[in-house]
């Protein structure tokens, strides 16, 4: 009797495909507004705001001795663009003769892959902690991450008017223990109080934060304590989900749309371990965009020995055209 063990030439059976379980997203990507092609690495645009209203009422038979300029209240705003690229290689013998399970052929499977993980990288670097910076030979040009748009304090490349920098009442910079909801309102609150606009927004938060915004349906808002009440939650008798979930968190001030995300201060873009799981960002969209130079392009090099090899790039930048109405959570012990 032939056993399974003894026979010779046994083929290996390899499946035929390759199993990728990274299924992580790029919300910020996917919802920005495009802008206009960028001209220069150098993007100057303007913000304006009104006047504070002031008592009006004017005497009969003076004549109009006082006039004011409606530009007067004017600044100038910078972005710079930035260069990102990827590139993938495999050898000669790798790409003609290897037969590997799942791939038919090795350099066609390695671009799109490698055009993904480009825009990973875009989407970690608009939601890192990034300055602008010029090109010094050594570094290249740098975009502005998104929370470095959002700041109280003057950045060190062409910072932000102090006119039209965010306010610090909306920014959360508290602890993670004292991050309750009353502490969330008083952020939209601000946002509410700077620009009266009570439009829908984006919200880029972490998992912790999100689950944090889920808890306010079980926590006191004026602390982290358990509601003394019971919970009630009505549904369909046919329906057999139960759902503490929250996606949108309306206030007085506006709804806030929550977008799940892993890259806000991702630690190889600025940020420290476990900030990314805490950090938020609110954003409204209008005061945002991504100004395309050029999209991904995939280029192919005249094969000279060795390798075959693909290269990618894009140039763009990311523009906010005012952060005075912006807000972010950021615990100072995240």
């Amino acid at each position: 009797m032939l056993l399974e063990r003894d026979v010779v030439g046994n083929q290996q059976d390899w499946a035929q495909f390759i199993t990728l379980s990274d299924e992580f997203e790029h919300p910020l990507l996917r919802m920005l507004p495009v802008g206009t092609k960028p001209v220069n690495v150098l993007y100057q645009y303007q913000a304006d705001s009104y006047d504070a209203p002031q008592p009006n009422a004017w005497v009969d038979g003076k004549d109009w001795d006082i006039f004011k300029s409606a530009g007067k209240n004017r600044a100038e705003l910078k972005a710079r663009v930035q260069w990102f690229i990827n590139t993938s290689a495999v050898s000669k013998l790798g790409q003609d003769v290897s037969n590997a399970a799942g791939v038919a052929d090795e350099l066609a499977r390695e671009i799109p892959k490698k055009l993904f993980e480009l825009a990973r990288e875009m989407e970690c670097t608009f939601c890192g902690i990034q300055e602008a910076a010029e090109d010094d030979g050594a570094t290249g040009n740098k975009t502005r991450s998104i929370l470095n748009w959002i700041l109280s304090t003057a950045q060190a490349l062409y910072p932000v008017p102090a006119a039209f920098r965010t306010p610090a009442a909306s920014i959360y910079s508290g602890t993670k223990a004292n991050l309750i909801e009353n502490a969330v309102r008083a952020v939209l609150q601000s946002q509410w109080e700077t620009t009266g606009s009570k439009a829908t927004k984006m919200a880029l938060v972490g998992p912790e934060l999100k689950e944090r915004f889920a808890d306010f349906i079980l926590y006191v808002p004026t602390d982290l304590s358990t509601q003394r009440s019971s919970v009630q939650s009505n549904r369909d008798l046919s329906n057999k989900e139960l759902s503490f979930m929250v996606d949108v968190y309306a206030s007085d001030f506006g709804r806030i749309e929550l977008h799940l995300t892993n890259w806000l201060a991702h630690a190889n873009f600025g940020g420290t371990a476990g900030q990314n799981d805490w950090y938020g960002a609110i954003l409204g969209l209008k005061m945002w965009e991504l100004r395309w130079n050029q999209k991904p392009t995939v280029y192919k090099p005249e094969f000279k020995g060795g390798s075959y090899k693909a290269a990618m790039d894009t140039i763009n930048m990311l523009v906010c055209k005012s952060p005075l109405g912006e807000a972010a959570i950021k615990p100072s012990d995240a």
